[in-house]
C-alpha cells in the first residue's frame, strides 16, 4: 500500500491584530520572499539563496540580517526596524532568544502545544497557534488576534521582528 504525501505549501500567510497595528504578511518559499503590510508600512524582504542574506524593507527601514539556517537551528544577525536586532531560535531547547533594540528576547516556544511564552523587554509574551491557525494572546499590555496559514511558529519565531516593534 502506497502513502501519499503532500508537498510542503509554497505559500503562507500572517494576517491580524498585534499590538502595533495590523499585519498582512505573504510568505512566497518558491521565491524566499516576503511581502505585505505591517502596522501600515510596506514589507519587501528576500532572502538570497547565495549567501543567506534576509534584506529589504519593513517598518519604514531597510532590513539586513545575516541568516545562519539549519533545521536545528536558526540565527539572525544585523539590522531590523531601524535598530540592532539579534536572535537565536534553536529547535532542540525550544527557546528563542537575542536582542533588539537593545531589549533581550527570552522565549519558550513548543510546536506541538502552539504556545510562546516569555518575555521581549519589560513585556510579557503569552501566545497560543491552534491548530486550525488561530494566533490568539497577550504581547505585552495588547492583545493578539491573527491567523495563520501553512505556517508555523517557526515562521513566527524568524520573522519575530515584522510583529513585535
Amino acid at each position: 500500500m502506497s502513502t501519499i504525501s503532500k508537498p510542503t505549501p509554497q505559500f503562507g500567510w500572517i494576517r491580524g491584530q498585534f499590538p502595533g497595528g495590523a499585519a498582512d504578511l505573504n510568505f512566497n518559499r518558491r521565491q524566499n520572499t516576503v511581502s505585505g503590510d505591517s502596522f501600515g508600512d510596506q514589507v519587501t524582504l528576500s532572502t538570497s539563496p547565495d549567501d543567506s542574506l534576509v534584506s529589504g524593507q519593513a517598518h519604514g527601514s531597510e532590513v539586513k540580517l545575516n541568516q545562519d539556517w539549519s533545521p536545528r537551528l536558526v540565527k539572525l544577525d544585523g539590522w531590523a526596524n531601524g535598530a540592532r536586532y539579534q536572535m537565536n531560535v534553536d529547535y532542540d531547547r525550544h527557546q528563542a532568544t537575542g536582542n533588539a533594540n537593545g531589549q533581550t528576547i527570552a522565549l519558550n516556544f513548543d510546536m506541538q502545544q502552539g504556545l510562546v511564552q516569555g518575555r521581549v523587554g519589560s513585556r510579557s509574551v503569552d501566545l497560543k497557534l491552534s491548530n486550525d491557525g488561530q494566533l490568539t494572546g497577550q504581547l505585552g499590555s495588547g492583545r493578539v488576534q491573527a491567523e495563520m496559514i501553512n505556517l508555523d511558529l517557526g515562521h513566527l519565531m524568524t520573522h519575530w521582528y515584522l510583529i513585535n516593534q
